[in-house]
Order: structure tokens, then C-alpha cells, then sequence
């Protein structure tokens, strides 16, 4: 019985021995393996961090920047006189998300094509009174708005 003891406590010896070379190895100053790898991933978690806080703020910006571009458009296709066939004239809706933008407006003759461009502000014409085909063009723009 003695003997298996001391086998036993041998083997917990060499055991013991082999762990401890094993964290000396890992933390020691020359063989910099471990500490140098849990370094290196803290330096390049901080700098993740930064550079993700630098996107975000670029973000930022160009989510303000887009509420200025042309987010809902829509076409409406008229015949402008009853002899004209065809539906070639056209209503075209350009707006961004505060519904503000332009109606481009252009009406076959047959003399030519005229082209009208009316500012809109809030969904109405600023200066100019908004013909109903022009108004249709608005409204269907402010139903198909494009998703980002």
C-alpha cells in the first residue's frame, strides 16, 4: 500500500512540475506567447473602437445630409387637349422626406414639347399654383417612397 502512495505522489509531482513549466512558458518575459497575443487583441479592440465611433459619426452626417436628396418620385402620364392621343405628356414628382422639391411638368403640342418646373415646398407649389395632374404626381411620390 505504501508503494501505490508513493507511486501516486510521484505522478502528482511530475504532474505538478509539467503545469508550472507550462505557465512559466506562457507568461514568461522571453517567450512573450501569450501576453503579447492578449496585448495585440487589446490594442486592436481599441482601435476597432475607434474607428467604429468614427463611422458612426460619419453616418450621422450623411443620414442628415440625405433628408436633402430625392427620396419619392412619381410619374403621372396626361393627355393635356382632347384631340391628342397617346397620354405623351407627363407630371414627374422629385421630393425628399420633408416633401420638398420640384414638379417637372411636360406637355406635348403640336407645336413642340414645353417643359414648366414648379419649386414645391411641403408638398404644395411655392410660387405657382400646382395643376391637378402635377398634384397626383405629389401625392402618388408620397406614397412610393423609397426605402433606404
Amino acid at each position: 500500500m505504501e508503494i501505490i502512495i508513493l507511486i501516486w505522489l510521484a505522478l502528482l509531482s511530475l504532474l505538478m512540475i509539467y503545469s508550472a513549466n507550462i505557465v512559466i512558458k506562457l507568461f514568461s518575459i522571453k517567450n512573450r506567447g501569450l501576453r503579447q497575443s492578449i496585448y495585440d487583441s487589446l490594442e486592436a479592440s481599441k482601435k476597432n473602437s475607434q474607428e467604429i465611433s468614427a463611422l458612426k459619426s460619419s453616418l450621422g452626417e450623411h443620414e442628415s445630409q440625405s433628408q436633402n436628396h430625392f427620396h419619392k418620385t412619381a410619374l403621372v402620364r396626361f393627355n393635356p387637349f382632347e384631340r391628342m392621343g397617346g397620354e405623351q405628356s407627363h407630371s414627374l414628382a422629385l421630393l425628399n422626406d420633408k416633401n420638398n422639391g420640384v414638379v417637372l411638368t411636360f406637355l406635348y403640342t403640336k407645336e413642340g414639347v414645353r417643359t414648366y418646373v414648379k419649386e414645391v415646398l411641403s408638398g404644395k407649389g411655392k410660387e405657382v399654383e400646382l395643376s391637378k395632374e402635377e398634384k397626383e404626381a405629389i401625392d402618388l411620390a408620397n406614397q412610393t417612397k423609397v426605402k433606404n
